[in-house]
């Protein structure tokens, strides 16, 4: 079908986006709960939401998921190509794996290089007036540092990221984006609030759908 809205007045339907409505889902709020419709945009050939019902008001939009292959194959090309941009930005995001500088000008800490093990919650935090919630749990991997082998409590705003994008690393994010913008539902990459599109790794950047 297609989203499919009646006009209050002459009672005709009229249809967009038809053979391009990927997925629905609804929200359900307190009082209320909304429809909404995930479609291929040709004109903009991107993916965007729709609103289609509520039970708030009285409603005259509905739409049925009717995608044809060729639409879910650009869809799932253009949330490739948003899942790539998401790991590139977050190459230089402090996470577990990452290898890291500390940026910590004094104490045990203190220039110290590692690879992030883990975050933990700050048992300090509230002793100390930080609200900052977690440290990043760093082995020291420098055999010059006194603390090599050991691991540190960092916060993870005094750490930075000194892996290198290579080609290889670009190459391999990119084979991880095809994969998973094959592998999840279209809802899955899609939704605004949890979709893969909209997440990133580690500490969680967001991409603009």
């Amino acid at each position: 079908m297609s989203v499919r809205t009646v006009d209050p007045k002459t009672k005709i339907v009229s249809e967009s986006y038809v053979g391009a409505v990927l997925a629905e889902y609804e929200e359900n709020g307190y009082h209320d709960s909304y429809g909404h419709a995930i479609v291929w945009d040709a004109t903009t050939a991107s993916v965007r939401t729709v609103a289609t019902w509520s039970t708030a008001y009285y409603s005259l939009t509905a739409a049925d998921t009717d995608a044809t292959e060729e639409t879910i194959m650009n869809a799932r090309e253009y949330a490739a190509k948003i899942l790539f941009q998401n790991k590139i930005k977050d190459h230089k995001i402090v996470g577990p794996g990452k290898t890291v500088r500390s940026l910590t000008t004094r104490g045990k800490a203190k220039g110290a290089v590692g690879i992030v093990l883990r975050f933990e919650d700050n048992r300090y935090a509230r002793s100390y007036g930080d609200y900052r919630p977690q440290v990043a749990v760093v082995r020291v991997t420098d055999p010059e540092n006194v603390h090599y082998g050991r691991t540190l409590y960092i916060k993870p705003d005094r750490l930075e990221v000194t892996d290198a994008l290579t080609p290889e690393v670009e190459n391999d994010y990119r084979q991880q984006a095809w994969l998973e913008s094959r592998e999840e539902t279209m809802i899955d990459l899609f939704h605004p609030r949890w979709g893969a599109v909209f997440r990133s790794a580690d500490l969680g950047t967001s991409a603009q759908v």
